[in-house]
């Protein structure tokens, strides 16, 4: 099905959508976060085979980053992108999502390498997260100009989401078959590596043994920085829905 009507892009927004769990009651985010999910079940089903799910329980405690069309005072998401922060694995008593990932593949040399990364921010008090899940309306793609808005603002608008979450270091899956791999290198993330040896990508079980390179991000590097600066007239639009320190912080 395509996107019939031509989306004005002076009408979209992005949108950081706070934890689902932490703002029970509200009713205009919970039918947003109804929304984003319905978004994911579009998106994957079309690369994917009958039985995929493309949400966990993470999804309630996430940050999700959403652009969203805005219409005579309703938003509709187009996109998103989810952020589970450690502390919030912790706090649930949760597996953090990216042990789940390379233990589901039954990837012991990947466990082994993350596992020292995340010690390491533990004991440097490093915020690190987990990022998954970029999904497009598949709607999305009759509208030219609005795909490639999304797509070529992705990367600045996935910068400044992590700057307002107040992430260190990330990591993230990325999937060789949509070169998303590529997307995340030019980010400045680079595949788990252990004793000195780069780890080859990973059989995901869950997306029908989809080739995963897991990555992860220490820091910003220059690009990232160049991207997220050309980005902040746009992301100077954003919107928070939800209750959450970081829209606290910006009320």
């Amino acid at each position: 099905m395509k996107h019939m009507k031509k989306t004005n892009l002076n009408d979209l927004y992005p949108l950081i959508l706070s934890p689902p769990i932490d703002n029970i009651g509200n009713e205009e985010l919970w039918s947003l976060f109804g929304q984003v999910l319905s978004l994911k079940v579009r998106g994957y089903g079309r690369e994917y085979p009958d039985g995929t799910l493309p949400a966990d329980t993470t999804d309630l405690y996430a940050h999700h980053f959403v652009v969203a069309e805005k219409q005579g005072g309703k938003l509709r998401p187009l996109s998103s992108y989810k952020a589970v922060d450690l502390s919030r694995s912790d706090y649930h008593r949760h597996t953090f999502p990216a042990f789940s990932l390379v233990d589901q593949a039954k990837a012991p040399l990947h466990r082994e390498a993350l596992q020292i990364e995340i010690d390491r921010c533990r004991k440097n008090q490093r915020r690190i997260a987990y990022c998954s899940s970029w999904t497009i309306d598949p709607e999305v793609r009759g509208d030219q100009a609005l795909h490639r808005y999304l797509k070529e603002t992705f990367c600045g608008f996935y910068m400044s989401f992590l700057s307002e979450l107040g992430v260190d270091e990330t990591i993230v899956g990325g999937t060789l078959r949509f070169k998303t791999d590529v997307i995340f290198q030019r980010l400045g993330h680079r595949p788990l590596s252990l004793d000195g040896s780069i780890l080859p990508p990973i059989h995901v079980s869950h997306l029908f043994n989809e080739n995963v390179l897991v990555m992860h991000m220490r820091e910003k590097n220059e690009e990232c920085r160049r991207l997220e600066k050309e980005a902040r007239l746009l992301w100077n639009r954003k919107l928070f829905l939800g209750t959450s320190e970081i829209a606290r912080k910006a009320a």
